[in-house]
Order: C-alpha cells, then sequence, then structure tokens
C-alpha cells in the first residue's frame, strides 16, 4: 500500500540528521528528526556540476542541504548520513582543489558528523536524486480551518449568493 509520508514539524531539543545522495544528474536531500521527513527536495544538477566527480557531487549534496536548512542547523548538532564513505572524514582530509575548499569554507562553524549509511539503506535520498524531471508523486496541500470557514459561511449569506450566481451565469454581470 502507498501513503503520503506526514511531514513532521522541527522539534528544536531533538537532532537533526540529514541524507544526502547524488546521482548523475541530481541530488536528492532528506531532513529527518525521529526517522520522520521534515523536508526532502530534490534538485537537477546543473550542466556543469553534471560533470563532476562522484566525490564532488556527493560533496555538493551535502552543501546543498546544509545551504537550505542553516537557519534550522546553525546553533545545533547535526548528522549527516550518505552512501559515499570517503566523504566521511570530510574535515580531516587534505583538501587542494580549490572549489571543494570554497565549499569547506562554507560549513565553517557548523556542528555536524558525517556517517556513512550503505546505499541501500539511503532510500528517500536516493530515489530523490535519481527521479525523472517533471515527476511527481506526491503534493501536499494544507488548507487552514479558517479558510473551508469562510468557504461554508458562503452557503449562509444571501447577498453574497446572488452576486456569485449572476456571476455564474453571466461573467460581465458585475465589473469586477
Amino acid at each position: 500500500m502507498v501513503f503520503a509520508q506526514v511531514l513532521a514539524l522541527p522539534d528544536f531539543c531533538k537532532n537533526f540528521v540529514i541524507e544526502t545522495d547524488a546521482f548523475d544528474k541530481g541530488v536528492g536531500v532528506v531532513l529527518m528528526q525521529d526517522h520522520r521527513p521534515i523536508s526532502y527536495p530534490s534538485k537537477a544538477l546543473s550542466l556543469r556540476n553534471q560533470g563532476l566527480s562522484v566525490y564532488e557531487k556527493e560533496f555538493l549534496s551535502i552543501l546543498q542541504a546544509v545551504h537550505k536548512w542553516k537557519h534550522y542547523l546553525i546553533s545545533h548538532h547535526f548528522i549527516i548520513n550518505m552512501d559515499h564513505q570517503s566523504l566521511e572524514h570530510i574535515l580531516e582530509q587534505k583538501i587542494d582543489n580549490a572549489l571543494q575548499q570554497k565549499w569547506v569554507s562554507k560549513q565553517l562553524g557548523l556542528d555536524y558528523e558525517v556517517q556513512y549509511k550503505k546505499g541501500k539503506e539511503n532510500i528517500v535520498a536516493d530515489a530523490l536524486s535519481r527521479r525523472e524531471q517533471g515527476e511527481c508523486a506526491t503534493i501536499t496541500v494544507t488548507i487552514p480551518n479558517w479558510v473551508t470557514d469562510i468557504q461554508k459561511s458562503y452557503e449562509q449569506d444571501d447577498d453574497l449568493l446572488l452576486i456569485l450566481q449572476a456571476k455564474i451565469v453571466k461573467d460581465n454581470s458585475f465589473p469586477f
């Protein structure tokens, strides 16, 4: 059975977990707490970024995730799970590539650790990174109760009903 995953609200008393994955043409990232997603965007890579090495694409997925949720992460310890084991020690490696140095400098001051997670266990981020452009499996729309209450109140307002009926019958009957 397939069902829509309900997004959780962030709880700043708990640790955040980010899962990332990069593929040939896209990156997928998930922000979670207690194994419940808070947000899970994916993004197609530009032609320039499609030419990056696998290591750099995976690094880019971390950078994009941290940039997207920096307002949540700035003063909290968080964990990044990914299926690229060499990035587990990114802060301990010698980085001689100017692009990677720039990326690392953007993450200075953040309190995080990178943990390796097998690709077959990194299901959500993996699926998001590989989705084809234009596909959409779920759209979630939140409609506040007050909007529904206003819509129901239309039926009880005789003046408004006359206006709506006239508008439906003849679009040009009122100048608005």
